[in-house]
C-alpha cells in the first residue's frame, strides 16, 4: 500500500480528532450509538494549496466517520489577530474540538483555551512553538501532526 505524506498527515489528524471527540463524549450521557452532536471549529491561517488540502482531507475524513458533526470553517486570511478572534469565537460557541491549521492558528487557539482539545496541522515543532511542554509528553490540550521531515 502506498501512502502519500498528505494522506498520512490527514489520517493522523483524523485519528487524533476522533479520539479527542470520543473523549469529549465520555460521561456526557450520550449513548455509544453516536447520537451526540459534535461541533468542530476549523481555523486556517491563510489560503495555500497545502493548507487547503489538509483542511479538505480532515473535513472529508470527519464527514466519512459517521459521527454527527458540524464544522465551522474560518480562514484568517494571514492575519494573526484574526486567528485570535476566531479562536475566541470558537471558545464562546462551545465547540468540542478546534482543528488549527498552521502554527499561528494553533497558538491563538491554545491561548484562547486550556480545556477544549486542539488538533494542529502544518506545525513543525510543537514544543518550540510553545504549544506543548515537550513533543514526547505534551502536557497540554494540544496535539496533532508535525510537518518536520
Amino acid at each position: 500500500m502506498n501512502i502519500t505524506r498528505r494522506n498520512f498527515v490527514a489520517g493522523a489528524g483524523l485519528a487524533t480528532s476522533i479520539a479527542a471527540l470520543a473523549g469529549c463524549g465520555s460521561g456526557s450521557g450520550s449513548s455509544a450509538s453516536g447520537d451526540k452532536a459534535y461541533k468542530i471549529g476549523v481555523v486556517q491561517l491563510t489560503e495555500h494549496s497545502a493548507l487547503d488540502a489538509a483542511n479538505q482531507g480532515f473535513c472529508d475524513a470527519v464527514n466519512a466517520s459517521g459521527l454527527n458533526v458540524s464544522i465551522d470553517q474560518q480562514n484568517a486570511q494571514n492575519d494573526q489577530s484574526a486567528c485570535q478572534t476566531i479562536a475566541s469565537k470558537f471558545v464562546g460557541d462551545g465547540v468540542d474540538l478546534i482543528y488549527a491549521i498552521a502554527t499561528p492558528a494553533a497558538q491563538a487557539a491554545a491561548a484562547a483555551t486550556a480545556d477544549i482539545p486542539i488538533v494542529g496541522c502544518a506545525i513543525t515543532d510543537y514544543a518550540a512553538s510553545g504549544l506543548v511542554k515537550d513533543n514526547d509528553k505534551p502536557g497540554t490540550n494540544v496535539t496533532g501532526a508535525s510537518d518536520l521531515t
